[in-house]
């Protein structure tokens, strides 16, 4: 029997027809209910196996390496390249990287041997004068003291006797001269009274009274002059010679005083010249030892083998390369005494930074893997070496290196690399997103739902590796933390 088929069909065609039934009054409409409050994103907390990796960015460096310069210390005059190993090459030890044209150093080496031949001249010379002086001083020394003393002994003999005598013997002669005149007019009074009494021819009489008379004018006349002289010598003469001893014994006396004085000065500069001499025959020895030195020096020969680069490696790159490129060529240029090129042994390393909470994870002999960033398929066993904590230190970190077990022909000093190293396996440990856990009043805390409201939970938290956290107490495994979506 197909009726009710039939009747549901009847009515949906009458409803079809008909329209929709009227509406119905449904009274009052109740107010809208509350917003219903969206569930915070949780997770549970898991047990698992946590393993905490140190990951750093490092640098492949040198292990070893020898950074060469053209050493020269006292030649500093033109070095032109004469022959230079190509950058990048391939050496032995021995191999010779750079000679320099040494044709104006050796003319320098001629040329100090001559300055170095008038020095040793010039020592000799001012030693035998030396000898020569000393025993000059000892004769001057003696000449005038002697002359001093002679000086001054006469002074004192003409003051005290000479002078005395002197005026003496002028009295004497005046007094001689006077008794004379005298004498000789009492004589020719008694020869005049004499013929007079006697008959003798006159010829005999002139004769003797002109003799007599002569000899009397003769006496005054040398009577007249003595008394002249005699006055000069007492009032001019004689105390003329008394200023002249006086000031000769002086001059004599300074003379002494003087070489006394200037003697020592004259010794002390005759040293002091001698000093300067010495000095400078050494200076000239030591001037042509460093040039002969120098020469050596013009000739940089491979220390190890290896391969040259040019310009410096510090601080991780390369520096100067490409100054050194363009200026480090045959017939060019080349500076003393800085780094053109260097020599690197096969054997590199990697450094990286690593801050100072992180050293503890590093011991001496702590394995790594490195992975050059050039060449990511290249995994390369390291072995870490004992942080230079002293010197070594870069803003809040520290130097630690990595020798590489092997190397790799494609790797040079300069390339990247990433270090990764495995610092524990913590096992069996509960662990939670890092994200859900926060600190309140110097509190570690998490949030767990407790009847399903997010409530903060004290935590103690361990080891943190990568987005997971180990949370030691606290917190039991399957409990479900906040990781977001919660209305504040």
């Amino acid at each position: 029997m197909k009726l009710p088929g039939l009747v549901l069909c009847t009515a949906l065609g009458a409803l079809l027809v008909g329209g929709s039934p009227a509406p119905q009054d449904e009274g009052p409409k109740p107010e809208a209910t509350a917003k219903a409050v969206p569930k915070p994103e949780t997770t549970p907390a898991k047990r698992e196996t946590l393993r905490i990796d140190l990951k750093m960015d490092g640098v492949f460096e040198p292990a070893e390496r020898h950074a060469l310069q053209v050493k020269t210390a006292a030649w500093q005059g033109e070095m032109t390249a004469a022959k230079i190993a190509a950058h990048g090459s391939r050496v032995k030890k021995g191999d010779v990287l750079l000679q320099v044209d040494a044709t104006k150093l050796r003319e320098a080496i001629a040329a100090a041997g001559v300055d170095l031949a008038s020095a040793r001249v010039q020592l000799d010379r001012v030693t035998e004068e030396i000898k020569l002086a000393a025993a000059g001083d000892a004769l001057q020394k003696e000449r005038v003291e002697r002359e001093a003393k002679e000086s001054a002994e006469r002074l004192k003999h003409f003051t005290e006797v000479e002078m005395a005598l002197e005026l003496k013997e002028l009295d004497l002669s005046r007094a001689w001269a006077e008794d004379s005149i005298a004498d000789q007019k009492e004589e020719l009074e008694q020869i005049e009274k004499m013929y007079k009494s006697e008959e003798l021819t006159n010829a005999t009489r002139d004769i003797v009274l002109k003799r007599a008379q002569r000899n009397l004018e003769r006496s005054k006349t040398r009577y007249e002059i003595f008394l002249k002289r005699f006055d000069r010598i007492r009032t001019h003469d004689l105390p003329r010679q008394l200023e002249e001893w006086t000031l000769a014994a002086r001059e004599r006396a300074h003379a002494l005083e003087s070489w006394t004085r200037t003697s020592p000065i004259q010794k002390t500069e005759r040293e002091n010249n001698l000093a300067r001499s010495t000095a400078g025959l050494r200076q000239q020895e030591e001037n042509l030892a460093k040039l002969k030195k120098d020469e050596a020096a013009l000739k940089i020969e491979a220390p190890a083998d290896g391969t040259v680069w040019y310009g410096q490696f510090e601080g991780g790159s390369w520096q100067g390369v490409e100054e050194a490129m363009k200026n480090l060529k045959v017939g060019e240029k080349v500076q003393a005494n800085q780094t053109l090129m260097t020599l690197v042994p096969s054997d590199l390393c990697v450094k990286s930074a690593v801050a100072e909470d992180r050293l503890a994870d590093l011991p001496p002999g702590t394995e790594a893997k490195v992975t050059p960033v050039a060449f990511p398929d290249l995994a390369l066993a390291g072995k870490s070496m004992a942080p230079v904590l002293v010197g070594a230190r870069k803003g809040d970190a520290f130097d630690a290196r990595f020798d590489i077990a092997a190397g790799d022909p494609r790797l040079v000093p300069g390339l990247k690399a990433k270090i990764v190293v495995r610092v524990a396996e913590l096992k069996d440990v509960v662990t939670v997103p890092s994200g859900a856990v926060s600190e309140e009043d110097g509190k570690k805390v998490v949030k767990v739902l407790d009847g399903g409201k997010p409530v903060a939970r004290e935590v103690s938290v361990g080891r943190t590796s990568g987005d997971r956290t180990e949370i030691k107490s606290g917190l039991k495994e399957g409990e479900e933390v906040v990781t977001g979506g919660e209305v504040k």
